[in-house]
C-alpha cells in the first residue's frame, strides 16, 4: 500500500484533525445559526436557518463582537456578528481547505513546498461552479509556497469526489507518474445558494415540512500520500 503521512482537517467540532477526531470520539456536535444575505442583520422577524458551520473566525483571532449603542438605546435587536456571515460561491471553500491542506503538510514532517512534480487531487461537489475551481486549485498551492505540482485533478464527484481523488492519486503513484501527492475533499452545504438548492428538492430538514431531513454542514479534509517517504 501507499502510505499516508499527514493529515488535516476543518470542520465544524474541530479546527484541526486531531481536535476533530477528540470531539466525534466524545459525540460532540455543532449546529449554530446559519446567516447570509437574506438573515444578516434582520431585525428578528425570522430566525435563521441552522447547521454545522465551521467557526472560520478562529482562524483571523476569534469572534469580534460589535457595539450598537443606536440599537441598544431603542430597543431595537441587535444585528448578527460579521464573522457569522457565510459567503458564497467557490470563496468559501478556499477559507475551509487553506488550513487543512497547510495542516497536512506541515504534519508529514514537510519542509517549505512539496517538491516540484507531486501531484494534487481535491475532490468537490458535483455542481459546483466548473469556471471558479481553477481559483480553487491555486489558492491551495499558494498556501503551500507556490506549490508547482505536475498534475492537478479538480474532481466533481459529489459524495464520491474524496474516494475519487484517493484513487486517482493512488494510480498515479503506483503508476510512477507522480511520487507524492496531496489529496482531499471540500464541500460547504451551508452557503446560501447550496442551502436554497438542497432546499427546493426538499433535503432539509425542517420541524413542519420535513422533519427527516438533513442539517447542512461544511468541512474540509487533505492527508500526504507517498510511496517513498523519507
Amino acid at each position: 500500500g501507499i502510505p499516508i503521512t499527514g493529515v488535516g482537517a476543518v470542520t465544524p467540532v474541530g479546527l484541526s484533525a486531531p481536535a476533530t477526531c477528540a470531539a466525534l470520539r466524545a459525540g460532540i456536535t455543532r449546529i449554530t445559526p446559519l446567516e447570509d444575505d437574506d438573515t444578516h442583520g434582520t431585525m428578528g422577524d425570522a430566525p435563521p436557518p441552522v447547521g454545522g458551520r465551521v467557526p472560520l473566525e478562529w482562524f483571523d483571532g476569534g469572534p469580534v463582537e460589535e457595539e450598537w449603542p443606536g440599537h441598544e438605546r431603542f430597543g431595537a435587536s441587535l444585528p448578527e456578528p460579521e464573522h457569522l456571515f457565510i459567503e458564497a460561491g467557490v470563496d468559501r471553500l478556499i477559507r475551509l481547505a487553506v488550513p487543512a491542506i497547510e495542516e497536512c503538510w506541515n504534519g508529514s514532517g514537510g519542509k517549505g513546498t512539496p517538491p516540484e512534480g507531486w501531484g494534487l487531487y481535491v475532490g468537490v461537489d458535483s455542481e459546483e461552479d466548473p469556471d471558479s475551481l481553477g481559483r480553487l486549485s491555486s489558492a491551495l498551492t499558494d498556501a503551500l509556497g507556490g506549490f508547482k505540482p505536475g498534475v492537478v485533478e479538480v474532481l466533481p464527484y459529489g459524495r464520491a469526489s474524496g474516494l475519487g481523488a484517493l484513487f486517482r492519486a493512488s494510480a498515479a503513484i503506483t503508476e510512477g507518474r507522480v511520487a507524492g501527492a496531496i489529496v482531499g475533499g471540500v464541500d460547504s452545504l451551508v452557503r446560501p445558494e447550496v442551502r436554497a438548492r438542497l432546499l427546493e428538492r426538499g433535503f432539509l430538514k425542517d420541524p413542519d415540512s420535513n422533519p427527516q431531513g438533513v442539517l447542512p454542514g461544511e468541512a474540509a479534509a487533505f492527508c500526504v500520500l507517498e510511496k517513498n517517504p523519507q
